[in-house]
């Protein structure tokens, strides 16, 4: 029976749950439990054992109140436990006068021996009437064990456990979606795509009412895009678009090329939440319905009305004011608990609250899952120079000539001299030239940091679309001790500025364009990468903008760090938020609307990306 605290601060919870400690508590009430937090559905289960002779308390009393559903777990010995039977007749109470739903499991016992009270049931209960002298509440708990045992529950001996908890989720969350208010329903049943839009003024609620928690398993893949507006003037759509699709897809297409991913979703349910967007950011992220598989679901929260109207939604919902009631069980549903205030930091491992230098505060790197004390910004504690991570306190670093320091992870996958360094240059040299892209005459290749090279030419190197716009390029200096995927990279930035430089002759593009798109065949490279798992080329197509082919020059599937790195660099270069940045974005949406060869050839007529449509 416990919450996701303690017994001790009971709220508003989903599901209580009714069980025997002594048979259940750490099988499978502890697993179905875990199930029903994974899925969104808060739960009440109590971490204490009763001492005999205790009455039920009346903070477990309120806990049963303030639940919607109560699931009871029959078990061997329920029977034995006065406790258990005492929430028994107060959870029936509540069914009866406030509406609760009750759904009883019948675990590894006959449920005519709980309706009936036979077998160890009926022991226990004639054990209770000899002690207790009480013959009147041993009645009660007769009366209540027959009601509760007539109600439509699972029996466990008919299936195994996993697919027993997965019906009991399944169930629970059809029926939480059932009884939710208009605000949210969205007749889960339908196998059409429905499109919904929630319009009202800031602050009303729209957000939170557009949460799918409750029924998120309804659907195979799910996506939440918060703050879209603001999202997209950060980083821009190509950002958000990779952001929704990863997320529907799960993070084993993490390493899936941006422009195949339209096409997976077209057989996949999905439920997409898209809030505070404006028409560019609706069209782009949503499109037609067609993109999506029979029974999608797509919510649209925004401001005005006229947006939703235009649009051409399924439904148009204007997003009333709570009462006090429920804008109370809404705060309670979303604000932070003490266990969640009380996290630990991954680089220290003090919790947030305890750390003096920084109280009730945290640091989240925008990438990688972790969080760390603001103060570890300024104490000293390292950061990997390639993948930018903050390693736990007595983690080992390498510590390069030049003082860089490399994690471990990153240092397996390092280029540290020139003879590692050139089978990859022409692995590069191969894929420009698989997209046209042929420099002629080679580019002398340098490794540098090695002889302790000043610290502004370091910087310049790690980020080579920052060279000044005309500056010649007659050497490649390549920083030492980076990671193959960004070497590769940045040489495939290179590689294609001088291509450019060749052609142009003595004219010179804006940073703009030419830095962007160089970063756009830099991160062609990193997608090739990924996707094959090995070397790969790309050739281009008319009918395709990425057209993938394999040519390996390097053995061995890439480990999954390596994977994950990969789509860190592809990161930093989506989310840049300078003039390069915007290059990069406006180039690959040109990519993808024109192709590769199309794109570049407008750029060496006119200086400029390919207008919109």
């Amino acid at each position: 029976m416990a919450a996701a605290a303690s017994s001790s601060c009971p709220g508003s919870y989903d599901v209580f749950l009714n069980f025997r400690g002594k048979d259940t508590r750490y099988g499978f009430t502890a697993y179905l439990y875990e199930a029903l937090r994974n899925n969104g559905i808060e739960a009440f289960m109590d971490a204490n054992e009763v001492a005999k002779g205790e009455k039920i308390s009346q903070a477990l009393v309120t806990a049963i109140e303030n639940s919607m559903f109560c699931v009871v777990v029959f078990s061997e010995n329920y029977a034995s436990s006065i406790w258990c039977l005492d929430e028994l007749v107060t959870i029936l109470h509540c069914k009866n006068t406030m509406e609760q739903t009750v759904l009883p499991i019948f675990y590894n016992v006959d449920p005519s021996d709980v309706r009936e009270q036979k077998g160890s049931f009926g022991k226990a209960l004639n054990k209770h009437a000899k002690k207790l002298k009480e013959p009147q509440k041993v009645q009660i708990w007769k009366e209540a064990l027959t009601e509760a045992a007539s109600l439509s529950g699972w029996v466990s001996r008919n299936s195994h456990e996993p697919t027993l908890i997965k019906d009991i989720i399944a169930h629970i969350s059809k029926k939480m979606v059932c009884g939710s208010s208009k605000n949210t329903e969205l007749a889960i049943s339908a196998e059409d795509v429905v499109t919904v839009g929630n319009w009202g003024i800031g602050g009303i609620g729209k957000t939170n009412l557009a949460r799918y928690d409750h029924f998120s398993s309804q659907f195979d893949g799910c996506c939440f895009l918060e703050n879209v507006r603001e999202e997209s003037q950060k980083y821009g759509l190509l950002y958000l678009w990779r952001k929704l699709f990863y997320q529907l897809l799960g993070a084993s297409s993490s390493s899936t090329g941006f422009s195949s991913l339209k096409a997976r979703p077209h057989s996949k349910r999905v439920l997409i939440v898209l809030d505070d967007v404006d028409k560019e950011q609706l069209e782009f992220l949503a499109g037609n319905n067609h993109r999506f598989g029979p029974g999608s679901r797509i919510i649209v929260t925004t401001k005005g009305k006229l947006l939703l109207i235009t649009y051409g939604l399924n439904e148009i919902r204007e997003a009333e004011e709570l009462s006090v009631k429920s804008a109370i069980s809404l705060f309670q549903q979303y604000h932070h608990t003490e266990e969640q205030c009380c996290q630990l930091c991954d680089v220290c491992g003090y919790f947030f609250w305890a750390n003096p230098a920084c109280p009730m505060e945290h640091r989240a790197h925008p990438f990688w899952v972790q969080k760390y004390c603001p103060s570890h910004d300024n104490d000293g504690t390292p950061s990997c120079f390639s993948c930018e991570r903050k390693e736990p306190w007595g983690t080992r670093y390498k510590t390069l000539k030049d003082g860089r320091k490399l994690c471990l992870e990153c240092l397996e996958h390092a280029i540290m001299d020139i003879h590692e360094c050139q089978p990859l240059y022409h692995d590069v040299v191969t894929f420009c030239e698989s997209l046209n892209i042929v420099v002629g005459e080679q580019v002398p290749l340098v490794l540098v940091g090695t002889q302790g090279e000043n610290r502004s030419l370091i910087d310049m190197i790690r980020e080579p679309y920052k060279l000044v716009p005309g500056c010649k390029l007659t050497t490649f200096h390549i920083l030492y001790g980076l990671p193959r995927l960004l070497t590769g990279s940045i040489l495939a930035h290179l590689m294609m500025r001088v291509w450019l430089r060749r052609l142009l002759g003595g004219g010179f593009l804006t940073q703009h364009v030419e830095g962007g798109i160089c970063q756009v065949i830099a991160y062609i490279w990193l997608e090739t990468q990924l996707m094959s798992g090995y070397g790969s080329t790309v050739a281009s197509t008319s009918s395709s903008p990425l057209t993938l082919s394999s040519a390996s020059s390097r053995e061995g599937a890439r480990s999954k760090f390596e994977r994950k790195l990969g789509e860190f660099l592809k990161y930093l270069i989506e989310s840049d938020a300078s003039v390069y940045g915007d290059g990069f974005r406006a180039g690959y949406h040109s990519v993808l609307r024109y192709g590769l060869r199309t794109t570049v050839d407008h750029i060496l007529m006119t200086g400029r990306f390919p207008c919109r449509a």
